[in-house]
């Protein structure tokens, strides 16, 4: 459970340092906080619905850390390890020769391949759940001003960060970094 500091400072601790990080883990780093964030979000929805407040303050802490971490990782994602020279998806498999091994650069290239992080495919999918987040009744969950536009930030500047032009990206991350964020 993400509430557990043990489990909570491992995903700090591999988004600190996402530069070393591979194509593949960070692809299920990414799968592993949308699937406990739109879980938490599910369960918290429901419990809002049926405006039970002690269970639904009880997933207040996970949703923050949740946001938090996706938020991060948004941020984060551009540092992520290439494998060296390889800017754009290999070219095909060549094909075996008669008798033969195909290429020994293939099985390398292949390999390659899939380190690479791209999250293009994993866009939408994440803006769809930052949208869901964004539709929570947070006036329910965070009954003062401050902790529910905390709260909110961290969803919209991920949104911001997967949607705006890199030059737009800077300027968001500076103003971020300048209010704590």
């Amino acid at each position: 459970m993400i509430t557990d500091p043990e489990i909570f400072d491992i995903y700090r601790s591999i988004l600190k340092h996402v530069d070393l990080v591979s194509g593949v883990a960070m692809s299920k780093i990414l799968d592993s906080i949308s699937s406990g964030l739109a879980s938490e979000l599910e369960v918290t929805m429901r419990d809002v619905d049926n405006a039970d407040q002690q269970s639904y303050m009880a997933h207040k802490l996970p949703l923050e850390l949740y946001a938090f971490l996706l938020h991060w990782f948004v941020s984060a994602a551009e540092k992520v390890k290439q494998p060296e020279g390889e800017d754009a998806p290999a070219a095909a498999k060549p094909k075996k020769g008669r008798g033969g091994k195909a290429g020994g650069k293939s099985k390398a290239a292949a390999n390659r391949r899939k380190e690479i992080f791209t999250w293009i495919d994993q866009i939408p999918a994440t803006l769809g759940l930052i949208s869901k987040v964004l539709r929570l009744k947070t006036q329910r969950i965070w009954t003062t001003t401050a902790e529910r536009d905390t709260f909110i930030k961290y969803a919209t500047v991920s949104f911001f960060l997967l949607c705006c032009p890199d030059a737009f990206q800077s300027k968001l991350l500076d103003a971020c970094r300048s209010q704590h964020l």
